[in-house]
C-alpha cells in the first residue's frame, strides 16, 4: 500500500486553514464600508441627507378623510343582491 505524502497530515492542514482564515479576515478589514446616509445600486443616492419629503409625496395634501380597512373572510360575489352565497363584507354597509 502506497504511503500518503506528508503534505496531507493533520497539523499541516490545520496550519493552512488558519492561514486562509487570517487572510480572509485581513481582506475583510480592508474592505470595511465607511458610514453613509444612503445606499444606491448605481451611482449616488437620489435624496441628500436631511431631505424634506419623497418626490411622490404631496406635503400640502389634505389631512382629513377616511381609512378603509380590510376584512377577514370570503365572499362569492360583489353583487349585494345575490340570493345564494355570501356577499362581500362592506358592500351593504
Amino acid at each position: 500500500m502506497p504511503q500518503r505524502s506528508p503534505i496531507y497530515n493533520w497539523p499541516s492542514c490545520a496550519f493552512k486553514g488558519l492561514i486562509c482564515l487570517l487572510a480572509v479576515q485581513f481582506w475583510a478589514a480592508l474592505a470595511a464600508a465607511a458610514p453613509a446616509q444612503g445606499l444606491a445600486m448605481h451611482g449616488a443616492p437620489k435624496y441628500a441627507a436631511g431631505f424634506e419629503h419623497f418626490d411622490y409625496v404631496q406635503p400640502d395634501a389634505p389631512k382629513d378623510g377616511t381609512v378603509v380597512f380590510g376584512v377577514l373572510g370570503s365572499f362569492d360575489s360583489l353583487n349585494p343582491l345575490i340570493v345564494k352565497g355570501v356577499a362581500a363584507a362592506g358592500v351593504l354597509d
